[in-house]
């Protein structure tokens, strides 16, 4: 599985002030409000024997990239 750290996390998705202020990135968030994996990805997916999580957290993880990306253009 590739390094979460090496992504573009868009930075924070509820700023907070302070330096130690941490939380969500806009990644994570829109990670978790990613839609649904469509029917033929995973039907595709489990011929190449991903398991369900991989197939999920693959699809997540491309939507959030793509979005950010989008964003910044």
């Amino acid at each position: 599985m590739m390094d979460m750290m090496d992504k573009d996390t868009g930075g924070p998705a509820f700023p907070m002030i302070g330096e130690d202020a941490k939380g969500m990135t806009l990644r994570d968030y829109h990670i978790a409000h990613a839609p649904e994996v469509p029917i033929g990805l995973r039907i595709s997916g489990n011929k190449k024997r991903l398991s369900s999580l991989e197939i999920v957290v693959t699809w997540r993880s491309n939507y959030a990239d793509a979005v950010i990306a989008e964003g910044k253009k």
